[in-house]
């Protein structure tokens, strides 16, 4: 497509624009070069970069470009993914064995399907040894720990049953066992 911009002649509408420096000073340097007014080679500017986003083969390239951006960035959050569902299950184990009163643990919700993002809280279901203490006060201090190490607010369950059936259903169709005291 042949660069055209119109004459002098052709009726032309007024506009007012705020260019910054440098861009003026090439318009300016532009014109003085190739004798041309400044409006005409803005005019000139203005239709090569028209010309140029209108080519298929810069259109073709920035999609290519975009795609490998966008699989670029899925691997990164896939592998990123991985590795912080890897470091709940390491903290987790690790704040797991400093109590003993806590036999089993288990992930549910959104880590344990993979599904967890950015915002996404840590779901625990404890099972307690029978007989050893296991008070609020631990409760609070096992989910601090793993607050703090993983950056996420963490909600934990500790009775034997779960009385609300959409949790407990939530709890049995999503549940991992992330630590066995007896299995280690």
């Amino acid at each position: 497509m042949a660069t055209t911009f119109t004459s002098a002649r052709e009726p032309r509408t007024a506009i007012s624009l705020r260019l910054p420096s440098a861009l003026l000073d090439t318009v300016e340097r532009y014109a003085t070069e190739h004798r041309l007014s400044k409006t005409d080679a803005f005019l000139h500017f203005l239709s090569k970069g028209i010309e140029a986003e209108e080519s298929s083969g810069f259109s073709e390239v920035l999609a290519q470009i975009e795609e490998k951006v966008t699989e670029t960035l899925r691997l990164v959050r896939d592998q990123h993914g991985a590795s912080n569902k890897e470091r709940v299950v390491e903290t987790v184990q690790s704040a797991c064995e400093e109590f003993p009163a806590i036999r089993r643990a288990f992930l549910f919700g959104s880590f344990a399907r993979g599904t967890f993002g950015d915002e996404s809280d840590i779901d625990l279901r404890l099972e307690l040894e029978e007989g050893v203490r296991f008070n609020l006060r631990d409760l609070e201090h096992f989910s601090k720990r793993i607050e703090q190490a993983t950056g996420r607010s963490v909600d934990v369950i500790t009775a034997r049953t779960i009385k609300s059936r959409e949790l407990r259903d939530a709890f049995e169709r999503d549940k991992e066992l992330v630590y066995d005291r007896e299995g280690k």
